[in-house]
């Protein structure tokens, strides 16, 4: 009841870790050293690793096609003819456009950000949302996509046959056959490795960045021209977080910047996000508050409405219409989140015990599921489940697989009863043909079977065990000097054994969360998020010591900042 999955300390190598302790600066708790030296930190690396630098971020010219894509683009801009941005309807998508719309505009350039509709047209250069395109820009001379385009191989033929030239700058993994485009910057084609992971607006920064020295070689924008480059690199920032890129190199030293400057330099948009909802102080943000929370308000517009509002909050430098839009995508996330709690309760009533993954959907239910929810449902699943989900809505599904499966794959053989499918090894999406939800239902946990894979939940990896008292003020505040963390830059877990409980008390909204206080006063409160219905549980073993799995944070709620606790495993200790 109490663990659900196995806990394995994470390996480090001990004289790596000597190394790295000897570079700290003074005061930093040592402990800390093994948890630099398991991320891959060196010991000559350790003062940039702790305070990035956005000096040391590589010139875009050193992503393949970058001076190409600003190039082509110039041109245009110079001939005055007409250009369309082409982006995406998530955080990401919506980012990218703004970054390119926000430079061409500074440039002078005839330009316009086009957003697709999740609903009806969908994902990439569609068929549905090139004919909307052309009813709305019938003069367009260029197009620049972002965050797409790279599959796109039939549809920019298509495009270009119209006379119509295309510039691709993506992120994501292309196919057997690249696209005809007239320039294309992507760092899944032969960029170096340190580049590999930008996100679709991190692509759309260095070619920004780029476009505008191209611009001023060329006399296009002079040297007091507007300072747009802090605006930019904030989206940047926020777009990697939110599509989870991995924190790591450049992507790390991006967000820290983005998160360092947010508070001067986000677009107006962005600031009244946290404004609409009262979180805290802009100067005192994580990654986590990009991805928990920007995020979601971004990709609630698409979600819920059009992706387009949310493109023009980043876009926009009025503050009464980016206050107005903001308050437009906090309903939109709250809708999203009472339709996503009915749909994932009518979710967990559909599972199977013991079966190799889990397919649910809202046939024969009384009210239908929402298409936009799916992909936050199938993921919150794929939480209590621990194995590969699909979520279908009518006849749309969403996939999400644990580490060790391949999801596409696992669609690619239940191709007979799919209409079209797409994705990775981790998330997919997919059309099942109609009547056929059982077989695929079948075929899909056939298929995942097969794979024979291992969940990642059966094994919880931490940072090592520390004593409960030592987790001071002190210690959580050098713990956040380790931030960004995310993707690839996991925050540090501690352990912390054999501890007798004083009180357990549910809190929040119908008791959804649980709060600890230890019997040794020295150790600080932790909070346990979304666990409030293990109380009584733990109630009814109070009289154990427990082990517990945490992560320290600075809590300035309430009062002055203290450290606090955020529980991530319990378990009866053996002790």
């Amino acid at each position: 009841m109490f663990q659900s999955a196995e806990w394995r300390e994470r390996e480090y190598d001990r004289q790596a870790a000597d190394a790295v302790c000897a570079a700290l600066p003074s005061g930093f708790p040592p402990f800390l050293a093994h948890v630099l030296a398991s991320r891959g930190v060196d010991s000559r690396c350790v003062e940039e690793y702790l305070a990035p630098d956005l000096k040391s971020l590589p010139p875009p010219r050193d992503l393949p096609g970058v001076c190409e894509c600003a190039g082509r683009i110039l041109d245009d801009v110079e001939r005055g003819r007409e250009i369309v941005v082409y982006g995406d309807y998530d955080a990401d998508g919506v980012c990218a456009t703004a970054i390119m719309t926000r430079t061409l505009v500074a440039l002078g350039a005839n330009v316009a950000g086009f957003i697709p509709k999740r609903h009806g047209e969908g994902y990439g250069l569609t068929g549905a949302a090139m004919k909307r395109l052309f009813e709305e820009h019938p003069d367009v001379g260029l197009l620049v996509t972002v965050d797409n385009g790279v599959n796109a191989v039939a549809e920019i033929d298509a495009i270009k046959s119209r006379g119509v030239a295309v510039v691709v700058t993506d992120h994501h993994l292309p196919g057997s056959e690249l696209p005809h485009a007239d320039a294309m910057a992507e760092p899944k084609v032969k960029a170096p490795k340190y580049l590999e992971n930008l996100c679709g607006a991190g692509v759309a920064f260095c070619v920004a960045q780029e476009l505008v020295c191209q611009a001023k070689e060329r006399g296009l924008y002079p040297e007091d021209g507007p300072k747009i480059a802090g605006p930019l690199m904030i989206l940047a920032g926020v777009a990697t977080v939110t599509d989870v890129m991995p924190l790591v190199g450049a992507n790390r030293t991006l967000v820290s910047a983005a998160l360092r400057y947010f508070r001067h330099t986000a677009p107006v948009g962005l600031k009244a996000l946290f404004l609409a909802d009262g979180q805290k102080p802009m100067d005192r943000l994580n990654a986590r508050d990009f991805g928990f929370f920007v995020g979601p308000r971004l990709n609630a517009a698409g979600r819920m409405a059009l992706g387009q509002y949310a493109y023009d909050l980043v876009s926009t430098d009025e503050i009464e219409k980016a206050r107005l839009l903001a308050v437009k995508l906090k309903d939109w996330n709250a809708e999203r989140r009472g339709i996503e709690e009915r749909m994932a309760g009518e979710a967990f009533a559909q599972l199977v015990e013991g079966a190799a993954a889990q397919v649910v959907s809202d046939a024969g239910l009384e009210k239908e599921w929402h298409p936009g929810v799916a992909g936050i449902v199938a993921s919150r699943v794929l939480e209590s489940a621990a194995v590969p989900v699909a979520v279908v809505v009518g006849c749309y599904g969403s996939a999400r697989a644990p580490d060790g499966y391949n999801v596409r794959d696992a669609l690619a053989e239940c191709e007979q009863f799919l209409e079209r499918f797409g994705g990775h090894a981790a998330a997919a999406g997919f059309t099942v043909k109609d009547g056929m939800l059982a077989e695929f239902t079948e075929a899909f946990r056939s298929a995942c079977a097969k794979q024979g894979a291992v969940a990642s939940a059966a094994c919880r990896v931490f940072d090592g065990w520390v004593e409960g008292r030592d987790i001071t003020l002190e210690f959580c505040e050098a713990v956040a000097r380790l931030e960004p963390f995310g993707e690839g830059n996991d925050e540090p877990v501690f352990g912390i054994a054999n501890v007798a409980l004083r009180d357990v008390r549910p809190f929040g909204e119908d008791g959804r969360h649980l709060s600890f206080l230890f019997a040794d006063r020295s150790i600080p409160r932790a909070v346990w998020w979304n666990h409030g219905d293990r109380a009584e549980a733990i109630r009814a073993k109070s009289g154990c010591r427990f082990d517990f799995l945490v992560k320290a944070k600075v809590s300035d709620f309430g009062y002055e900042p203290h450290p606090e606790l955020t529980v991530e495993d319990v378990r009866i200790s053996a002790v």
